[in-house]
């Protein structure tokens, strides 16, 4: 290059450089989006239908870390970084953001990642691991406002996430009979349901074996992490709630609680050395922490309320809730009248093979209420899915308008 031409070109460069404002950042050079890391949520492969856990449905947010070898030599995945997602489409991909969510400030590529967010890629051709968590009812609720995040619990070391405070014990005076006055207020709406905290995780391992981009998108399914408690009752057929076999009469129903889980339970998020996640844990109930009289009218300290639902097929009435610890025993308030002045409490105390509530799992307990006891017709624990949603045959999620809790 001559030597003139090749001056000029300094000068254009360095008067170039000289012009930019000292508050102007430099850009530093981004690795291509065709190079990142896809995300599914739990979207079928090839189209074809499977049983659903919980999906994420479009605009759904969550949080994910991406664990990889980052040490010479070793196997151990050792190195993490985090990244926040959104999902995109109604087949569950996923497309990148701030960890604030914050969309009014974006620098959207082509595939519509936000480039000022943390993006994953991959860091070498051996096994990563990506977990990821996000509140399933948060979601529901105003996806458009949550900001899902990794949070340890009460600034300690442990990798957990306190998930809800179930401080509600009931003010009733004994655990038989109390006056109108001192009875429970009735369970809350269906839609105050979605309202608790639906924690959900994901664990996927995989390795970036494939030739492209596509074929390596790593697909993230899902699972509840705490457990929910469904309550169906009916009416003996002494007329002990109204006119015998009459299921008119649900307002005499008031409520039902569960007894003795805990107050706390905690989702952790940290991979362990195995390459597996620890189960959810809770905080066990201290009944030294109640009074005399509270013990008196609930040997088991804590009374959770649970939550109306859509009456299951031939019962007066149909309570669930999120719970997890142990299951103690199921309380049911209920007077004989609409103007009763009594209200009864009818304890049923659960079987051993069901007290402790096991992550990813409901548990039925269908009742008949003879006057002043329970009749339990049927206890079962089975999956916890959500029955309403389907995939089409070419893998996209048919999202019901009204999500039944």
């Amino acid at each position: 290059m001559p030597m003139r031409r090749l001056f000029l070109l300094l000068l254009i460069t360095a008067t170039a450089a000289c012009s930019r404002r000292a508050d102007e950042p430099i850009a530093d050079p981004l690795p291509a989006a065709d190079d990142a890391v896809r995300f599914c949520c739990d979207t079928p492969d090839n189209g074809a239908p499977r049983a659903a856990t919980s999906y994420l449905s479009q605009g759904s947010r969550f949080v994910c870390r991406m664990y990889y070898q980052g040490t010479q030599g070793s196997s151990a995945l050792d190195h993490s970084v985090e990244a926040a997602l959104k999902v995109d489409n109604n087949r569950g991909n996923s497309v990148y953001r701030h960890s604030n969510f914050d969309e009014s400030d974006m620098l959207l590529d082509d595939y519509g990642f936000d480039r000022k967010g943390q993006i994953f890629y991959w860091q070498n051709r051996q096994e990563h691991a990506f977990v990821a968590l996000t509140d399933l009812h948060a979601n529901y609720r105003d996806s458009a406002h949550y900001v899902p995040a990794f949070r340890d619990y009460r600034g300690t070391t442990e990798a957990v996430w306190n998930v809800y405070d179930l401080r509600t014990t009931r003010r009733y005076p004994s655990g038989t009979e109390a006056p109108e006055a001192e009875s429970p207020a009735p369970a809350p709406e269906a839609d105050t349901f979605l309202k608790q905290p639906d924690p959900v995780r994901a664990l996927t391992l995989m390795a970036p074996q494939g030739a492209t981009q596509e074929t390596n998108r790593v697909h993230l399914t899902f699972q509840h992490c705490l457990a929910q408690v469904q309550v169906n009752v009916k009416p003996s057929a002494d007329g002990s709630m109204g006119a015998s076999g009459d299921l008119n009469h649900a307002e005499n129903l008031l409520a039902v609680d569960l007894l003795g889980v805990s107050e706390e339970a905690y989702v952790p998020h940290t991979l362990a050395d195995d390459g597996t996640l620890p189960p959810p844990d809770y905080k066990p109930v201290n009944v030294a922490d109640y009074t005399e009289a509270e013990l008196a009218a609930n040997r088991w300290g804590t009374a959770v309320q649970t939550f109306e639902m859509e009456t299951a097929a031939g019962y007066l009435k149909s309570f669930h809730a999120i719970a997890y610890g142990r299951l103690q025993a199921i309380r049911i308030y209920w007077r004989e009248t609409v103007n009763a002045a009594i209200v009864h409490a009818a304890t049923h105390t659960v079987e051993e093979s069901l007290t402790d509530l096991q992550s990813g799992k409901r548990y039925i307990f269908n009742f008949e209420l003879r006057r002043g006891t329970l009749a339990v017709l049927q206890a079962r624990m089975e999956d916890w899915t959500l029955d309403s949603e389907t995939y089409r045959t070419d893998g996209s999620i048919v999202t019901p308008q009204t999500r039944t809790p």
